[in-house]
């Protein structure tokens, strides 16, 4: 019941913050916006054929992921700079194990925070997931062949 009206206020407070104006104009858009965008989320919530729940521990992946973004950032701005001014390509394809699970809410929560984990900074990103095998193909940045970490997949 609760999940209406927090979709409702965290839509209009998204855009009221990104607007950057405060004024009666941005103010209605942004009650219709978010009233659209509530009404798209309820649909989906109970027409949807799969359920998608998690973990709180399945977090964890995404949040060390998100403090590494400036210091991957920076290395990959070298990187590409180094590679511009040299004239090679520094990025390279590798393949790293990644157990593909169950198919329950919970796994397919735990796959899609590793993906974005492993795939969140720049100088890394998954390419393809292969279910048969158990493994992802990651494109990278750099002389590094192993994931920045090594956690993110698990």
């Amino acid at each position: 019941m609760i999940a209406g009206p927090l979709t409702w206020l965290v839509a209009f407070g998204l855009y009221v913050l990104f607007a950057g104006t405060i004024s009666m104009h941005e103010i209605v858009v942004a009650a219709v916006l978010a009233s659209m965008a509530t009404v798209w989320a309820i649909v989906i919530r109970y027409n949807a054929e799969q359920s998608f729940t998690f973990r709180a521990d399945a977090i964890v992946p995404v949040a060390r992921a998100t403090l590494q973004l400036a210091p991957a950032t920076l290395t990959t701005l070298v990187r590409l700079l180094t590679a511009t001014a040299g004239g090679t390509a520094p990025g390279h394809f590798a393949t790293e194990l990644f157990h593909f699970g169950r198919d329950d809410p919970p796994e397919r929560f735990r796959r899609a925070a590793a993906v974005l984990a492993a795939s969140l900074t720049p100088e890394c990103f998954v390419v393809r997931i292969h279910k048969e095998r158990d493994g992802v193909t990651n494109h990278r940045i750099g002389a590094s062949r192993r994931a920045p970490d090594p956690q993110w997949l698990q």
